[in-house]
């Protein structure tokens, strides 16, 4: 994490309360689509082509958006309750099928 977002996310996350927060990161399934991905991708012309026909763009396409939905550092949402001032962070979802 570089030095300008880890400033970038103390001065948010110091600023206000984030309850349920999600943090799909975490997430085992996450983990495994980012650590493993570059090397399907990588190897899907000489071991699937012939069974499964030929790459399609739309695969990265649907990955990257994979990767970065719901993560905070691409976008959010400040959410403010009138009654109460209560706020917290909503991150941006990526429309999508995946």
């Amino acid at each position: 994490m570089g030095q300008g977002t880890l400033a970038l996310s103390k001065y948010f996350f110091s600023k206000t309360t984030l309850n349920h927060f999600r943090q799909p990161k975490q997430s085992a399934f996450y983990q495994l689509v980012e650590g493993f991905y570059p090397q399907s991708a990588a190897a899907y012309e000489q071991r699937y082509q012939e069974c499964y026909g030929f790459w399609r763009p739309a695969i990265a396409t649907a990955v990257q958006k994979f990767l970065e939905c719901g993560d905070l550092h691409q976008g959010f949402a400040r959410v403010r309750c009138p009654k109460c001032a209560h706020e917290f962070f909503v991150a941006f979802s990526v429309p999508g099928r995946f």
